[in-house]
């Protein structure tokens, strides 16, 4: 976990650091900005932030799932892509507008962002802990040893990730019947909000 936070530094600092730019707290800033550059000047600043500081869930559920299967000298790599699979099996893909109107195949940046730190962290240890548990225990689907290792490493990867996808699909289909959110609403709602209200006090 730790190791996992440490290798989110240079995307926090940096998109933070455009986040600021972009909205620095001094009077007529942001006309003298405009004035210079243009009304969208800000455009490319909240670019950065927004690939960078805005999914901080998704780069965490990476970086803290590739360190755990690191740790267990297991494929990293693997490791982390059927992580941050499963965090978007668990994710809405649609937003809501102003407007009402439901839009579809989007990747919600409200929950890829800091909202969904907790569900990166459950996702990651969940995954990476069954991910190493198949690789050491050679559950997958076997193949010749004239099969190039690339080829062996992607097919034993198969069943867990079978048992993620499918775990991932029963748990959204379950927390939108019977809650009516998706799993990181539901998380944030139990978990993280109440935290972030004992944080912010002395």
């Amino acid at each position: 976990l730790r190791d996992g936070f440490i290798m989110t530094t240079p995307f926090t600092i940096c998109g933070s650091a455009f986040l600021l730019i972009a909205n620095l707290p001094i009077p007529g800033y942001a006309q003298f900005m405009a004035s210079i550059f243009g009304s969208n000047w800000t455009d490319p600043l909240n670019q950065v932030a927004g690939a960078t500081f805005s999914v901080l869930a998704l780069i965490c559920v990476l970086t803290i799932s590739y360190k755990y299967c690191e740790a267990e000298g297991c494929d990293a790599m693997m490791g982390a892509v059927m992580a941050m699979s499963t965090f978007l099996i668990l994710t809405a893909s649609y937003i809501v507008s102003k407007s009402g109107e439901k839009i579809g195949d989007v990747i919600p940046k409200m929950w890829a962002g800091s909202n969904g730190i907790i569900t990166a962290i459950i996702v990651s240890f969940a995954v990476s802990y069954i991910f190493c548990y198949c690789e050491k225990n050679k559950i997958g689907i076997k193949m010749p040893e004239s099969v190039p290792t690339g080829v062996v490493k992607a097919f034993s990867a198969l069943v867990p990730g079978l048992i993620f996808f499918t775990g991932a699909a029963v748990i959204y289909t379950l927390c939108k019947v019977l809650a009516g959110v998706t799993f990181p609403e539901l998380i944030f709602k139990i978990l993280q909000t109440p935290l972030q209200n004992i944080s912010d006090t002395l």
